[in-house]
């Protein structure tokens, strides 16, 4: 999961894997929700496009093109959804 996070993998080190691990296990309960969370809706990117009229139009969109977390067409289609609301 850390490598999801990271562009630049080279900076993981054991220490800060251990110190991660060490933060998740000592709530458990944060873990336990967590778990249950993604079991109720695995869905991991739901589609807020209905909700894109309801944001003004001088906003900033960044999207990185090498993001493994959320990919950049994400950013792409919310920047299409809001470019169709300009001119309201």
């Amino acid at each position: 999961m850390m490598a999801t996070f990271v562009f630049d993998t080279s900076e993981l080190t054991e220490a800060l894997f251990r110190g991660r691990l060490d933060n998740m296990l000592a709530r458990r309960d944060h873990l336990e929700n967590f778990v249950r969370s993604t079991e109720a809706n695995p869905r991991q990117f739901p589609d807020f496009s209905p909700c894109l009229p309801e944001i003004e139009p001088q906003t900033r969109v960044i999207s990185g093109r090498n993001d493994r977390f959320v990919p950049m067409d994400i950013g792409l289609r919310l920047i299409a959804g809001l470019a169709a609301d300009v001119g309201r």
